[in-house]
């Protein structure tokens, strides 16, 4: 699931954009709860979502489409530059203009209100600790009514999400490898 949420068209495009996440003002959409805490079924917290966080993103993920003739364009040409995820930017030197085309066809296919719920619904459930400012910078974004200003900012507000990304899932891989693979599982006779 957190792939997908990484992959919000099969060529690789978020984000995720909330980043993609995305209109109107977010902070009119978000005014009733900051945080709402979601339990297990064992009743312990397992995940604090952000219905300020979640409501921003579905604001942006909006808008992205609204501008999407620059914004698709836009998060090729930073993922291919970050080559996020590994090997997009070889797919973008083969083929630049298909692999827009194929991003835009995929983006109209998968734009859908159910589908950006459920990107930013994931989103709204990472750690507070990663996500801190985001509804913030979306706002920001969101109040810039021109396509190409909204779309600079919220590509640069992408690329810091990737590179957290980035840098998360590699902190993620060093700590599994510094604790070693687990010892097989023995059974009693």
């Amino acid at each position: 699931m957190k792939n997908r949420m990484m992959k919000r068209v099969g060529v690789g495009l978020v984000l995720g954009g909330l980043v993609a996440c995305g209109g109107g003002h977010a902070s009119e959409e978000h005014a009733s709860s900051e945080h709402a805490t979601t339990s297990s079924g064992e009743g312990g917290e397992h995940a604090s979502a952000s219905v300020e966080l979640h409501n921003a993103c579905v604001l942006m993920m909006h808008r992205e489409g609204e501008c999407a003739d620059a914004f698709i364009p836009a998060l090729v040409a930073l993922r291919a530059r970050m080559d996020h995820p590994a090997g997009f930017a070889a797919r973008d030197a083969a083929d630049h203009e298909a692999l827009i085309t194929q991003a835009m066809q995929e983006y109209a296919h998968d734009a859908t209100t159910e589908h950006n719920s459920a990107v930013c619904r994931e989103t709204s459930e990472l750690p507070a600790d990663r996500t801190t400012g985001w509804a913030t910078t979306i706002d920001g974004c969101l109040a810039l009514t021109d396509c190409q200003a909204f779309v600079d900012c919220d590509i640069r507000f992408t690329e810091a999400r990737f590179q957290d990304r980035i840098q998360h899932d590699a902190e993620h891989a060093a700590a599994i490898a510094d604790a070693g693979t687990p010892p097989p599982a023995t059974t009693t006779p």
